[in-house]
């Protein structure tokens, strides 16, 4: 039976239009930054059971643990997810009889308290399930789910309908493989080399991930790392923020110290692993026939780099994008442009102190009397323009206004 996405209340029309043929792959209130509209509408119908465990669908975002979603019936549904936040598209056909769904199954640390939550279902736990044959996916109708699932036919009778979850690896095809990247990986290099902010990079580390998640990838990328052997090395890095010695009293290593301390980024020396170690001789012999000499140096010379780059941000990424698109370049870049909001909202003078000794010396133009002291004068709303800009005339590094006219 197709599978479609339909109430009892729908007409014929409405079914097509929310069947997965007709739904869009578009954003929450044109929002580029949000869920997409289509994992909230298709929450509440799923969920993944092992023995005991479970993990339900909800329409809360809150990863890990609520993380499960209905994605796109597609070849790859990732792709698809993506292309909602920015990624570059490349069209996809719907599948028929198929459910895709997401789930996460690592840990993370909150952004606010910096605190690691774990998953509902660990990765171990998942793996375990797999071996034992005991991962399934279940069609769980909540009675609060707007949508239901149903045959071409509107009829329901799917909820409780099971499938076990299994372990495949995508064989290699070479053909496949080459037709597959000889327009994806042009696309991700220019859009790579023509990202100017945040949001363009964004969109090129999206679509990496689009790529990389594809099938037709995963397949050959094993062959590829069967061919050279990983460790653990040690790297000096500088401007970094992280836990080189284990030493409690450093607040990179002690995340309750961050309470009352900053972890400072400084040059350290750390372990990184999963870097190159040494060529796989006998795979590179079995695989590469007369082109083992040209792998090989290939593999040591260049491709050794790559792996320290996608390890070490600050050798990959992060390098790459200090000049336009680092987070931390243009939080550098709008430091004064928040200071001169709090400056100016808070009355402090043009040093940035409470007090003030005449009007020359505020953003206001006016030094006033308060509570036994002077003190410039506070400006909230459309008052606040000019002495903002008259702030962030003085303050604000013209880097960022040669940035903000170029994009």
């Amino acid at each position: 039976n197709k599978i479609l996405n339909a109430s009892t209340s729908l007409s014929a029309a409405q079914v097509k239009e929310h069947n997965w043929a007709g739904i869009d792959v578009v954003q929450s209130n044109g929002e580029t930054d949000s869920i997409p509209r289509y994992l909230r509408e298709w929450s509440g119908n799923l969920k993944l059971t092992c023995g005991g465990l479970q993990m339900s669908q909800s329409a809360t975002h809150a990863p890990p643990s609520t993380f499960l979603y209905t994605l796109a019936p597609v070849r790859n549904p990732v792709e698809e997810l993506w292309q909602s936040f920015g990624a570059y598209k490349w069209p996809q056909k719907r599948m028929r009889d198929t459910i895709a769904f997401t789930f996460m199954m690592n840990g993370m640390e909150d952004d606010r308290s910096g605190a690691r939550q774990e998953p509902t279902m660990s990765f171990q736990q998942v793996q375990q399930c797999m071996n034992q044959g005991m991962l399934k996916v279940v069609i769980d109708q909540s009675p609060s789910s707007p949508w239901k699932f149903t045959n071409e036919y509107g009829e329901f009778g799917f909820d409780g309908t099971e499938a076990r979850v299994n372990w495949r690896m995508p064989p290699c095809d070479l053909d496949k493989f080459e037709a597959f990247t000889s327009d994806r990986i042009p696309a991700l290099v220019d859009l790579l080399n023509e990202a100017k902010s945040l949001q363009s990079s964004n969109k090129a580390m999206m679509t990496f991930s689009t790529i990389v998640n594809h099938e037709t990838w995963t397949g050959c990328r094993q062959r590829l790392d069967d061919l050279y052997f990983t460790g653990e090395l040690p790297f000096t890095v500088d401007g970094i923020r992280a836990c080189s010695n284990n030493d409690i009293n450093d607040p990179c290593c002690n995340e309750t110290l961050r309470w009352s301390d900053c972890c400072v980024p400084s040059t350290r020396t750390v372990n990184i692993r999963g870097v190159f170690d040494r060529v796989n001789t006998e795979a590179v012999s079995e695989f590469c026939g007369s082109n083992v000499e040209l792998v090989t140096d290939l593999l040591e010379e260049e491709f050794a780099d790559v792996l320290i780059a996608t390890q070490i941000p600050e050798f990959g990424c992060d390098a790459s994008s200090k000049d336009a698109t680092d987070p931390r370049l243009w939080d550098r870049l709008t430091r004064p442009v928040n200071q001169c909001l709090n400056d100016v909202f808070s009355g402090r003078s043009t040093q940035g102190k409470d007090t003030c000794s005449g009007d020359a010396m505020c953003w206001t133009l006016s030094c006033n009397e308060e509570f036994g002291s002077s003190r410039c004068a506070r400006a909230q709303g459309a008052e606040a323009a000019e002495p903002l800009l008259r702030c962030l005339k003085t303050n604000t590094p013209g880097e960022l206004w040669d940035r903000l006219a170029f994009d």
